[in-house]
């Protein structure tokens, strides 16, 4: 039967007052022994069921965390999974596209495409997906580190808002350094939203909604797959690890493990010094907890 008060913050009665008089003189009686000895007993004993009801409660409390984080991970998979099935189906579907469309110019070579083709028997999909900012997607495509921002809600409104009134055939141009060298790019996708938050600021409701879109987007870019599942791994090690149910300090922790130790990745790539951040650091993860709760007692004594 599940416990249901946490007695953490239970304090011991005191024995030796006046309201146990009568307590403490039937067990001096039935023990032979001094009322003193008596309230000391009883004091005694309490301690002793205190210390093994707290236990009970913190080993419920870490068996409901472990058995939630296990849910979560079990959901994300799910998804995961769902979307990547989603994917190889869209993927096999243009293959199919791409290949009539080559037949079609071989058997008529003489034709040149103007427009392209639909389907006409498909409908719109009933949900259309948000798009990040041209220079978020530029950075990815160049296998350099982005800020999740771009792929939250308020990036991918940032993006469509600025995007739209930028488009102009008067748009300026100019020369950008990418994977294959320099590129004429325009200028609006080669320079960050004004709006735009790091990583280490974000709320972990943003981090949360950001990493999944993000993924999708490295895998449309062409990573490794071996890079691609790393990445999703940490992004899932993080959502469903333990520091979460320390409520918003936990929540804290996580959104700045993922800023620091991303960047740290990519800066370590192809170096003697890289790693494979799947793997979570809880060494890290409990000192950037202590760094946030040491930064805020800070601000509250400087109030």
């Amino acid at each position: 039967m599940p416990i249901e008060r946490d007695p953490t913050g239970d304090v011991c009665p005191d024995y030796s007052t006046e309201a146990y008089e009568e307590f403490r003189g039937y067990i001096a009686q039935a023990k032979n022994i001094s009322l003193a000895e008596a309230a000391a007993g009883l004091a005694q004993a309490w301690q002793t069921n205190h210390l093994a009801a707290r236990e009970a409660w913190d080993a419920q409390v870490l068996e409901e965390a472990e058995a939630a984080a296990e849910r979560r991970a079990l959901e994300a998979a799910a998804a995961q999974e769902r979307a990547e099935e989603e994917e190889h189906r869209q993927t096999e579907q243009q293959e199919q596209e791409r290949r009539r469309a080559d037949q079609q110019a071989l058997a008529h070579p003489e034709t040149k495409t103007k427009i392209g083709t639909f389907d006409e028997n498909r409908q719109v999909a009933g949900f259309l997906a948000s798009r990040p900012a041209q220079f978020a997607l530029n950075l990815i495509k160049d296998f350099k580190p982005a800020d999740l921002w771009h792929w939250t809600l308020e990036g991918c409104l940032d993006a469509s808002k600025n995007e739209s009134t930028n488009v102009s055939e008067t748009e300026t141009y100019g020369i950008a350094s990418d994977a294959n060298g320099l590129a004429l790019r325009q200028i609006s996708a080669s320079r960050a939203s004004k709006n735009a938050v790091q990583d280490s600021d974000l709320t972990f409701e943003q981090f949360v909604y950001a990493k999944s879109a993000y993924i999708e987007s490295l895998h449309k870019s062409g990573w490794p797959a071996t890079h691609v599942q790393a990445l999703l791994t940490f992004f899932i090690n993080l959502e469903t690890h333990p520091i979460r149910q320390m409520g918003d300090v936990g929540k804290r922790a996580i959104v700045v493990y993922q800023a620091r130790v991303r960047r740290q990745w990519h800066d370590s790539l192809n170096t003697e010094h890289s790693f494979n951040l799947a793997t979570i650091s809880n060494e890290l993860m409990h000192s950037i907890k202590d760094e946030i709760i040491g930064s805020r007692q800070l601000k509250l004594l400087a109030q």
